[in-house]
């Protein structure tokens, strides 16, 4: 009987019967769990004026770029300040050159994003740079007026 009841197993095992369903490892949605898709407009052009090349900044860029946005920012002339734009593809000017028509101006400084000029601001501390970021990228998607948000 103990051969039967083995070779049965072995048969059930063969033919697949045995597995457990798979893990469900997306949302409903089509997402990761944990993950929220905002919708940001491909077509607007975004000027970070100053402090590309801090931590929110290149974060900010890194995020914009990869969402199909294109990215326009102001840094040092030199491989530092074109570092962003070889590897995310943004677009780099230097401190001469004159500042670009954009849809979105955007200024980083320690601790604070500022976007067009206070219309929304993100307070944050320094340990928390890249959610800032990705807090304005997400806030371009529909920007509020007089939004104040603190990390």
């Amino acid at each position: 009987m103990a051969d039967n009841y083995i070779g049965n197993r072995m048969d059930d095992y063969l033919a697949g019967k045995l597995s457990r369903p798979a893990t469900r490892r997306l949302t409903p949605s089509g997402a990761k769990p944990g993950t929220l898709v905002l919708a940001i407009d491909p077509k607007q052009t975004v000027w970070i004026s100053e402090g590309a090349l801090l931590a929110p900044g290149i974060a900010l860029i890194s995020t914009l770029t990869s969402a199909g946005v294109k990215t326009l920012y102001r840094a040092d002339e030199g491989k530092e300040g074109a570092e962003p734009a070889i590897k995310f593809g943004a677009r780099h000017y230097p401190p001469y050159a004159a500042a670009p028509t954009a849809d979105v101006t955007i200024s980083i400084t320690d601790g604070q994003i500022s976007i067009d000029q206070g219309r929304a601001t993100i307070t944050f501390p320094p340990e928390r740079a890249t959610e800032a970021a990705h807090m304005a990228s997400a806030l371009l998607s529909s920007i509020p007026l007089n939004a104040k948000i603190e990390l």
